[in-house]
């Protein structure tokens, strides 16, 4: 029996995801998400799918922005995601910087 590590307890669920990945020319993978929490997330792909460390998960069909998520571990057609975490209001910072740039 292997040993919990998580923080905290993931909830089960079945959510279909979308993955986005790539710099230069992005690519798109459908994922169903098994287990979610606010840290993190057990995502079932594709088996021959390939899928970077880090990405971009989307999950459900209202998100918008989705989230930054790198990948912790991989079993067969499994995935357990980290969700990275998000900066701390980028919007209000570069607003306060723009008033100093367009001033020069």
């Amino acid at each position: 029996m292997t040993q919990e590590r998580r923080k905290v307890q993931r909830e089960p669920t079945l959510i279909e995801g979308m993955l986005e990945y790539g710099r230069i020319r992005k690519r798109y993978a459908s994922c169903l998400v098994t287990e979610v929490s606010g840290e993190g997330a057990r995502i079932w792909i594709v088996e021959n799918s390939i899928l970077p460390r880090s990405f971009r998960i989307y999950i459900g069909q209202e998100d918008q922005s989705g989230r930054l998520a790198t990948r912790v571990w991989r079993r067969e057609s499994e995935r357990g995601v980290r969700f990275e975490k998000r900066a701390t209001a980028p919007a209000r910072l570069l607003s306060a910087l723009l008033p100093r740039w367009s001033a020069a």
